[in-house]
């Protein structure tokens, strides 16, 4: 006969509840202990957005526009409330700093300021992975970078880079940190083709703001 601790962990809406209430990086953790735990997780909408591994509610629209007197173009801003930063990252900044900011590798490093019609969120910067870690099939990679997702990230690294400092990273789903990634690599064997110098890339700021850039073309998506 099964024990009362037995009947509770096979019990699924008992054992998602225990699930929920673990740290963020435990949840990560025992998917490597026990299938059933495993096979929950991914069973679990609620869990994988708290994991940041499916999107809670669509990604960020604009809500309203505004018009610049000055400039004599039209703005789109964004005022979501709340926007959740991944745990995985080391935040620094005026809000939404989460605990675990002794993860001793964080997947990059947040800067977070209120800037009153917008909020300005920048990405100071990316570790480089060993290559276990940097596997294809690493859960990291899907994990998106906010809730509710962003759908753009600008990019702005060393001037030398062959596209001139800035790029802008695009997924209509949520950016992840795997398209950071992946970006960040492209954008490193680009230079070394270009320059013949070291590949590594040494980023001066990454960064996403919650508003519609100035344009005379109309809307366009936001970065």
């Amino acid at each position: 006969m099964s024990s009362p601790t037995s009947k509770v962990f096979q019990t699924y809406e008992l054992l998602e509840r225990i699930l929920l209430f673990l740290p963020f990086h435990d949840r990560f953790v025992v998917q490597r202990t026990c299938r059933t735990w495993r096979s929950l997780i991914h069973r679990s909408k609620i869990i994988r957005q708290e994991m940041y591994l499916a999107p809670a509610g669509s990604p960020l629209k604009p809500i309203e526009d505004a018009y610049n007197v000055y400039a004599g173009r039209t703005r789109s801003l964004y005022r979501p409330t709340p926007v959740r930063l991944n745990l995985a990252a080391e935040v620094l900044g005026l809000i939404n700093e989460p605990s675990g900011r002794g993860h001793r590798i964080p997947l990059a490093t947040f800067g977070v300021s209120d800037q009153n019609l917008f909020l300005q969120f920048d990405i100071k910067g990316m570790p480089v992975y060993e290559t276990k870690i940097a596997h294809e099939a690493a859960s990291w990679r899907r994990m998106l970078l906010t809730q509710p997702p962003i759908t753009a990230v600008n990019f702005e690294f060393i001037r030398r880079d062959p596209h001139g400092g800035a790029v802008t990273v695009y997924n209509p789903s949520g950016v992840t940190f795997g398209d950071l990634h992946e970006m960040s690599l492209k954008l490193a064997r680009e230079f070394e083709l270009v320059t013949g110098e070291d590949s590594e890339l040494t980023f001066e700021n990454m960064s996403f703001c919650l508003f519609h850039p100035f344009t005379e073309d109309g809307m366009e998506e936001a970065w």
